[in-house]
């Protein structure tokens, strides 16, 4: 029977993510003991009880997953030891665990709470507690276009702009299903947007100018379709153009310290200086 209840737990943990952190807890019926050879790494110093056959298929789990059983990693006084009491109240055990992944060191403490029994049953509370370092992942960067709907001032271009949406709405159709048609409504609009405006894409580096997106961008693209000759070039010319459109950066924040030192406010000469010092900024 034990050997089904192990089978059918592996086969459970299988189907979880290798990078996921692995809890497992429950009542199994069995001490560790104190004996450690062999299983060093699963079990601590401060184990109780004596191993059977029981004990052992735990521990070979518990190895074969790089779990630690908790409780025997420390030292407690037996009243917080003990999960399990008889009715008599004379046999007590530790036969409820919990098993941490030991691969991040997150065990901080492991007890058992008497004042925490529940009723009808003859176990005890355990606490296990447990220290996370959960990492944010960083946003990625959005590689969207940034319409130039200041054209549409122009009443050349906004009228021309009216006439492509007038057609584009044409095709449309009479759809029932209204998340497919406010979707080809928004594909349509966008279209018309990207072939009748002049767009920019956005980028956190304000400095640069069109003509270096443009080759960033072809540069990006060799490297996705991989023609690695292709890729250098564009490359090289890439990391030319970035350092000129640095260099004029960093010569129109001189002029500006230049012209404002000598005026009443300093406010955009400490803007300029601030932005200099910043290791954002690289000087060629």
């Amino acid at each position: 029977m034990k050997e089904v209840y192990y089978t059918e737990l592996q086969s459970v943990m299988d189907r979880c993510p290798r990078r996921d952190t692995l809890l497992v807890m429950g009542d199994f019926n069995v001490s560790t003991s104190t004996a450690r050879d062999g299983y060093e790494s699963c079990i601590g110093p401060h184990g109780s009880g004596s191993r059977d056959q029981s004990a052992s298929m735990l521990l070979d789990f518990a190895k074969s997953r790089g779990l630690r059983v908790a409780g025997s990693w420390f030292e407690r006084p037996d009243a917080r030891r003990w999960t399990w009491y008889s009715n008599t109240g004379v046999v007590a055990k530790e036969i409820d665990h919990v098993l941490v992944d030991g691969r991040w060191r997150l065990l901080q403490n492991c007890r058992v709470y008497r004042s925490a029994q529940f009723l009808n049953t003859d176990h005890r509370l355990v606490v296990a507690t447990l220290k996370l370092k959960l990492k944010s992942q960083r946003m990625q960067t959005s590689s969207q276009l940034r319409l130039d709907v200041g054209q549409l001032r122009d009443e050349r271009v906004a009228e021309e702009f009216a006439h492509k949406l007038q057609d584009s709405f044409k095709e449309l159709g009479d759809g029932n299903d209204s998340e497919e048609l406010w979707s080809n409504f928004k594909t349509k609009i966008l279209k018309v947007e990207g072939e009748g405006l002049e767009t920019s894409r956005k980028t956190r580096r304000g400095f640069l100018t069109p003509e270096t997106m443009d080759i960033i961008e072809k540069s990006r693209r060799a490297r996705l379709e991989s023609r690695t000759g292709h890729y250098k070039a564009v490359k090289r010319a890439s990391v030319r153009a970035l350092g000129m459109d640095e260099e004029e950066q960093v010569r129109g924040i001189c002029e500006t310290i230049g012209v404002t030192t000598d005026r009443r406010t300093v406010h955009p000469a400490c803007i300029g200086i601030r932005i200099l010092r910043s290791s954002k900024t690289s000087l060629h």
